[in-house]
């Protein structure tokens, strides 16, 4: 990507900051990762210009502004980019180098759920769950939970997983409250999402329910070669349960999974 990147080439300028914030080939440096994504920014990368968004947003690399941050996810959520449109209702909704208002929070989510991004879904689901900008509605809450539910989205699996329980927008079933709560612990444990586990765990979630193959959160975690997530659920006696599952390296980069957003919560 390096050699690409030096003639200018837009794509690998963005792949290589890319590889610069998380470590990946190269010392990992924020201050690269920005350097590269601004170069490609600066030749329209959408991209890129996400990035130098999130970068900005949360003070990686340059000074923290979240002024410089919504005028990047505008000026490419504008382009109908899915997860600068769910960067910037993120930023609506909290007043974060803007005016808040739900409103304009739950045009930016909506534009981005129906192109089907996880964490805008789940954070639609929270607006109309809590009639936040659109007139409360449990069925709709319940609709695009799902929709994030089934794309592994563990914060959405957990919400959905509420509805069921107490029968808001849903028919009430303590199965499908327990398999949704279970889906979610599940997502965390491959994922090695130790935060995420402890949000789950926190809010009631029995991190030691099995799926039919009998494995729970700790038996993803270890199967996905998370010894971290593993010592938590052991060392807190969260999931006490011998491990069948050799530490192993699941197939699929844990990096491409689908990631959390804690920020999309029911209280």
């Amino acid at each position: 990507y390096e050699k690409a990147a030096k003639q200018g080439h837009a794509d690998p300028q963005c792949n290589l900051g890319n590889m610069y914030l998380d470590g990946h080939g190269v010392k990992q440096s924020y201050e690269k990762a920005v350097e590269w994504y601004a170069k490609a920014a600066k030749q329209g990368h959408a991209g890129a210009q996400c990035n130098l968004g999130f970068m900005y947003e949360n003070g990686h690399g340059v000074k923290q502004s979240y002024e410089k941050a919504m005028e990047w996810y505008a000026k490419v959520a504008k382009q109908g980019h899915a997860s600068a449109q769910c960067s910037l209702g993120f930023m609506y909704e909290n007043g974060h180098g803007v005016k808040q208002s739900y409103e304009k929070a739950g045009e930016w989510y909506g534009k981005s759920a129906m192109q089907g991004h996880a964490d805008a879904q789940c954070s639609l689901g929270c607006m109309y769950a809590n009639g936040h900008g659109v007139k409360e509605n449990d069925e709709k809450a319940g609709e695009w939970y799902e929709k994030a539910a089934m794309q592994g989205h563990a914060s959405a699996q957990f919400n959905l997983g509420f509805m069921y329980e107490n029968g808001h927008g849903v028919k009430q079933s303590d199965s499908d409250a327990i398999r949704w709560d279970c889906n979610a612990a599940h997502f965390a444990g491959l994922a090695g999402m130790r935060a995420t586990a402890e949000w789950l765990w926190k809010r009631g979630v029995d991190l030691r329910n099995t799926n039919k193959q009998g494995h729970n959160a700790l038996h993803k975690a270890a199967y996905g070669g998370h010894k971290e997530l593993c010592a938590w659920l052991q060392g807190d006696l969260v999931c006490s349960s011998p491990l069948p599952i050799p530490f192993v390296q699941t197939e699929e980069p844990i990096s491409s999974l689908p990631q959390l957003d804690p920020r999309a919560e029911l209280p």
